[in-house]
């Protein structure tokens, strides 16, 4: 939205463009990085203009002695050096994370999106229209311009849109901008359609948090593609939503043991695989007209495949073979 409305932004951080190559190589008027754990785990002078936490969920447990406590200041890290004259953005609908914003030593200047109409926060997710209040202005975005379905991506886009208010970007521009909003490869992209089975490539989805969002982005029935490396996984917090919407879960990874254990008596029907290509075949199987392949595997994928895009590059090049063996 910011390049669009005709200010110089340059995209770097954990998208995989390097941070440092872009301060020698460009010179836009703002940077706009997504920052993992992992890098904010030895900041020291780090210090953004705006800063965004868009939740704090269990991810990268491992990493963190299964402390989900010291994650989550991990992910605060980010608006340590932050003072009056920047803006930390947050999702208020999380307590604690709302309590560790307020409790930061320079205190910056604060502002909460919610899912849920709340007279303290700035933005909120009502039916079918995103609500705004921007410096005492009230602004709507009504469904028809999302880009993306799904609460989380209207979440995201509370969020982006407040941001690029702050830099002088009028409404109309982002209403006029959002709709042509393309999303990311490997985050909830669809591949293709076989006899009414819609196959959707979710591999980014590597924690349970983003598996949530995914299975109640749709009301069709789903056949789940999940698994890999575990990261210190509660699957609790999926356990109505997978009986209420999965029909058959394949798992695909090196060692299944800690999905099948908690979905086996939850969903109609389970199998494993350590083989992209029989995923796509078991799962196709288990479809029938208008339901969704779904992978999203709420694991890294470090078992079976170099990354999680390699594990998404060989899921759509499964499935774009079955479809031309179908369709001979």
């Amino acid at each position: 939205m910011l390049s669009k409305a005709g200010v110089q932004a340059g995209l770097a951080g954990n998208v995989g463009h390097s941070f440092a190559r872009q301060v020698i190589n460009d010179t836009p008027d703002v940077y706009v990085l997504e920052v993992s754990s992992f890098q904010l785990d030895t900041i020291e002078n780090f210090r953004p203009k705006i800063a965004i936490i868009l939740n704090v969920t269990p991810d990268h447990l491992d990493r963190y002695a299964n402390d989900f406590e010291e994650y989550r200041w991990v992910k605060v890290n980010i608006a340590r050096n932050m003072d009056g004259d920047d803006l930390l953005l947050y999702l208020g609908d999380d307590d604690d994370l709302a309590a560790k914003a307020t409790d930061l030593e320079h205190n910056p200047q604060l502002a909460s999106i919610t899912l849920k109409e709340d007279k303290s926060s700035k933005g909120y997710v009502g039916a079918d229209v995103l609500r705004l209040n921007f410096q005492d202005k009230n602004f709507e975005v009504p469904a028809n311009y999302w880009p993306l379905k799904g609460n989380h991506n209207a979440l995201n886009m509370l969020f982006a849109i407040y941001a690029v208010l702050q830099y002088g970007v009028s409404f109309e521009d982002i209403l006029t901008h959002l709709p042509g909003f393309k999303n990311a490869p490997n985050r909830m992209e669809q591949v293709a359609v076989i006899n009414g089975v819609e196959f959707v490539n979710d591999t980014k989805a590597t924690n349970v948090e983003a598996v949530y969002y995914a299975l109640g982005s749709f009301d069709k029935n789903i056949i789940w593609i999940a698994g890999g490396q575990d990261k210190g996984n509660n699957y609790n917090q999926i356990e109505e939503l997978v009986k209420e919407k999965v029909k058959a879960l394949v798992c695909l990874g090196a060692d299944n043991s800690k999905l099948t254990n908690h979905f086996e008596s939850l969903v109609p029907a389970l199998a494993e695989t350590t083989d992209v290509n029989q995923a796509v075949a078991l799962a196709y199987n288990y479809a029938t007209n208008n339901d969704v392949v779904l992978l999203s595997p709420a694991c890294a994928s470090f078992d079976l495949f170099a990354n999680y895009a390699h594990r998404g590059e060989l899921f759509k090049k499964a499935v774009l073979t079955l479809k031309s063996r179908i369709d001979e």
